[in-house]
């Protein structure tokens, strides 16, 4: 038996991921592309305040450069291809640990992505309605 699948009517350009991030606050998981630029001394400048989700995973794929992730009592640094998973209640946080820039896929749940959007629309704000925003979405920020 053949299958015949009609032709499609029209072709479009898929945007980079970096501009046009994949997934929404409705959707199962979302995925961002970011760049971090190098590390400017020894201590890390991490990407993220020390936080934990309480009932959703992330996870980081580096695609150039080297990513550091913290987990619990823990550092797992990563290169390109390689990936960093976190599940549900593990404190951690992440940054570049090299001398160049690095670039990779951020992968989120929905209450993630919400804080994220929040976070970038709100710009600078006060400690107290960071905090409020990050537990409304099962966040906790511990530093």
């Amino acid at each position: 038996m053949t299958h015949s699948n009609p032709p499609p009517t029209a072709t479009t350009s898929a945007r980079p991921l970096r501009d046009s991030p994949i997934g929404t606050r409705a959707s199962t998981f979302g995925v961002d592309e970011y760049v971090e630029g190098p590390a400017d001394g020894p201590t890390p400048r991490t990407v993220a305040p020390l936080h934990r989700h309480r009932d959703e995973d992330e996870a980081w794929y580096v695609l150039e450069g080297e990513l550091a992730v913290r987990l619990d009592d823990r550092v797992v640094r990563a290169g390109p291809g390689a990936a960093v998973w976190s599940r549900p209640g593990v404190v951690h946080t992440f940054w570049n640990p090299s001398s160049v820039p690095t670039r990779y896929l951020l992968i989120m749940g929905p209450k993630t992505r919400a804080f994220l959007e929040a976070l970038h629309q709100e710009g600078p704000s006060d400690p107290d309605r960071i905090q409020a925003s990050a537990a409304a979405c099962g966040i906790d920020l511990l530093e």
